[in-house]
């Protein structure tokens, strides 16, 4: 193969690049490439190109001239995909019936300084996350955090460094897929489709949302790659939580709730989903409230509390308020991304 290599430094581009098959190019490179130093490489007939400095260009290069293929690296988006997939859901959710009597909006700004207007997916909010733009460090951050208080979410279980889950610790028992129930997996607390499904990358595509096969695609994946916004969104260490990678994966995207019955599928762990909704723990209640409530008001305009969801959030973050445990957290949360949850007070 003839491997032309041209190393372009300073390209800052946010990746876990997952290696695919283009046409007649055989898979050049195994693994991924982690953080802000991860690599694109372009293909463009019998040339390589890495746009991150001599170094990868170097590495990049000699994987391919041994391999004697062509090194193709496409990035992929994934929702919790590398440890914990889930589900990637298009469509949007309709708002539930208003209720009547409804109570003041929860996710009111308590500074007063409401922003307006429709929203840029390649702006930055001045509220949100503007310092973590990789949900790959978020992930390796959360689990720093909550170094020496490891316990799921959900469900209470002790987990190790490793991410293995003690699933006895809190009574689990495995419904389905055992070897996901013992792997600890990162849950956003607000789905992706709730903060992204509303971006125009989301819903439309874009024109640089093409496969290898030149064919157009839209939703998380386009969101992905396009939206800067929604990178630093994902990436939101206020919305992630540790979680049994079986309850990460059977709640989906669905919204909180408050199901009829106690019907317990998981053993001890009081939680339920039913009819694409899930109840959790009446304990971590409020604190599911406020990940709603902050995303809210640092990325104003996309509506993830509306009339379907105001009056539980509301309920909720006022029976369940804040405790010891969850201002700690919030304190290491913001020392590491650099802004606040101002509901966490």
């Amino acid at each position: 193969m003839v491997g032309i290599i041209t190393a372009l430094g300073g390209v800052d581009i946010r990746a876990e690049p997952y290696l695919e098959r283009i046409g007649g190019c055989s898979i050049g490179l195994c693994g991924r490439l982690y953080g802000s130093m991860s690599g694109v490489v372009e293909m463009t007939g019998g040339y390589v190109m890495v746009k991150r400095g001599w170094f990868w260009a170097v590495l990049l290069s000699a994987a391919a001239l041994t391999l004697g293929g062509c090194c193709c690296v496409e990035p992929q988006p994934i929702d919790s995909g590398w440890d914990e997939p889930v589900a990637d859901n298009d469509d949007d959710r309709p708002d539930e019936p208003d209720d009547d009597d409804e109570p003041e909006k929860p996710a009111e700004d308590p500074d007063g300084d409401d922003e307006e207007g429709g929203v840029d997916e390649h702006t930055l909010s001045k509220r949100g996350n503007q310092k973590i733009s990789s949900f790959s460090r978020s992930k390796r951050i959360i689990m720093e955090i909550f170094e020496g208080r490891q316990n799921t979410f959900y469900c209470g279980c002790r987990y190790t460094k490793d991410k293995e889950v003690y699933l006895n610790s809190c009574g689990y028992k495995v419904r389905k897929n055992g070897k996901r129930a013992k792997r600890l997996e990162i849950e956003h607390v607000v789905p992706a489709s709730d903060f992204g499904g509303g971006l125009p990358s989301w819903l439309e595509g874009h024109p640089e949302c093409l496969s290898s096969k030149k064919k157009p695609y839209k939703g998380r994946r386009c969101a992905t790659k396009i939206s800067k916004l929604f990178a630093y969104m994902e990436a939101d260490l206020y919305n992630l939580q540790p979680a049994i990678g079986e309850v990460n994966g059977d709640r989906s995207n669905y919204p909180p709730a408050i199901l009829e019955g106690e019907e317990r599928e998981y053993g001890k762990c009081d939680v339920e989903i039913e009819d694409e909704k899930f109840e959790p723990r009446p304990k971590i209640r409020g604190n599911i409230a406020r990940s709603y409530m902050y995303m809210d008001w640092a990325y104003p305009g996309l509506r993830i509390i509306h009339s379907g969801n105001r009056k539980l959030i509301e309920g909720w973050h006022k029976a369940d308020p804040v405790d010891d445990a969850e201002r700690e957290w919030a304190k290491k949360v913001q020392e590491a991304q650099g802004n606040k949850n101002p509901f966490i007070k």
